[in-house]
């Protein structure tokens, strides 16, 4: 996967659980940073293929926090 395939998966994931309303209410630096930190984690190697990027949604469940 490239590092756009990635990061295309990981907003999609976020648009179809609605969690892209969090970060469009969040401030540029914050959105730039989050988006800095899944480059390094692919340049890492972390996310690399889909079972990777796949896990790392699961765990991303943002809302979960604070709908509870």
């Amino acid at each position: 996967m490239t590092e756009n395939e990635v990061i295309n998966k990981i907003y999609g994931y976020l648009k179809n659980q609605n969690e892209h309303i969090i970060m469009e209410n969040m401030t540029n630096e914050s959105v730039s940073l989050f988006w800095e930190n899944i480059s390094v984690l692919y340049k890492a190697g972390v996310l690399q293929n889909n079972k990777a990027v796949k896990r790392f949604c699961d765990k991303l469940r943002i809302r979960t926090g604070y709908d509870s």
